[in-house]
């Protein structure tokens, strides 16, 4: 079973996400829960098939809003020591990262 599956889900939804290698934009389920952001190809994947990418929130050093655009109206960035992921979605969402990533500074 996958950890996102085993442990408190916070918030869960679809996000769009920047890819690492190739910069198109990617439509996947986000799962955050109390020490993790994970993203899979689909809501069907939790739980059965490994997270496509995961960040450790007590390794986040950044998480904020970027200045929008026509084409990005809800843009945020959330950077760990070795990536900086850029994502797009429900500004209640990054609400959300943003209180329980501050709950992880304060620990």
């Amino acid at each position: 079973m996958a950890a996102a599956a085993a442990e408190e889900i916070v918030k869960d939804g679809w996000l769009t996400k920047q890819g690492q290698v190739v910069k198109n934009w990617k439509r996947r389920w986000f799962v955050l829960t109390p020490t993790t952001l994970s993203y899979y190809a689909s809501q069907e994947d939790v739980g059965r098939k490994p997270a496509k990418g995961s960040i450790t929130l007590q390794g986040v050093r950044t998480v904020k809003r970027v200045a929008p655009t026509e084409q990005l109206a809800h843009c945020f960035i959330v950077s760990v020591p070795d990536r900086t992921f850029q994502c797009v979605g429900p500004l209640y969402f990054l609400l959300r990262l943003l209180h329980v990533t501050m709950g992880q500074w304060d620990s």
